[in-house]
């Protein structure tokens, strides 16, 4: 069960939804689509709530909204949107436009900062505009003719060797290398959760996340 309200933002669809406990949203603040952008939805929300938002299509009056977490992206643990590239596309472009993202250095900051990393490389101009981003973790260099034929701006991934990163940039691909392991060691945590969620009697353990190399 869950307590539902159907905001009222004008143009556009934004329903809000509070799960009772015992399910998997339970005590969790859920958004079916954020509006035009006009009503801020998140007056909706106390500054605890941890939300997660399910968004139908990228159309403005579904997702203009998203703009109202620009200070409290901290609170979204999850967004869950349709598996069609165009929607994926357009609707990471309002996440990147979001955190403020413009230029390759910053989304590469910003995935040093995301995977907590000590360090990213960037192949390319640091100033190259950014609004579509491909990804593609651990080692991802056999995938660049396909980035490249997806127009992504930038390419985040691991494993570039020197000769495979400077052919990206001449064919105007610039990428951030955030390593194998640094792109992958996420998948712990995520599937630890998922297996919880199924089977709580489970007992789960995780290798202890440590980089297999260090910066001298």
């Amino acid at each position: 069960m869950a307590d539902f309200e159907v905001l009222n933002v004008g143009q556009g669809d934004s329903i809000l939804l509070n799960p009772s406990s015992g399910c998997r949203y339970g005590g969790k603040t859920v958004f079916i689509d954020l509006g035009p952008g006009r009503y801020d939805i998140t007056e909706n929300i106390n500054r605890n709530d941890r939300v997660h938002i399910f968004l139908t299509h990228h159309d403005n009056d579904h997702l203009g909204g998203m703009h109202f977490f620009a200070g409290k992206i901290d609170q979204i643990e999850e967004i869950i949107v349709p598996l069609y590239q165009n929607e994926i596309t357009l609707i990471a472009r309002a996440i990147l436009n979001l955190k403020g993202i413009r230029e390759a250095e910053e989304c590469g900051e910003f995935v040093k900062e995301a995977l907590a990393l000590n360090d990213v490389r960037i192949y390319g101009d640091p100033d190259t505009m950014v609004e579509k981003a491909a990804i593609c973790t651990g080692s991802g260099k056999s995938m660049i003719s396909d980035v490249l034929a997806k127009g992504a701006d930038v390419y985040v991934t691991g494993d570039i060797d020197h000769h495979t990163g400077i052919d990206a940039v001449a064919s105007g691909l610039p990428i951030i290398d955030a390593g194998h392991y640094g792109t992958e060691y996420i998948f712990m945590k995520a599937m630890r959760k998922i297996l919880e969620e199924k089977y709580p009697s489970l007992q789960i353990t995780c290798a202890k996340v440590k980089s297999p190399y260090m910066i001298l």
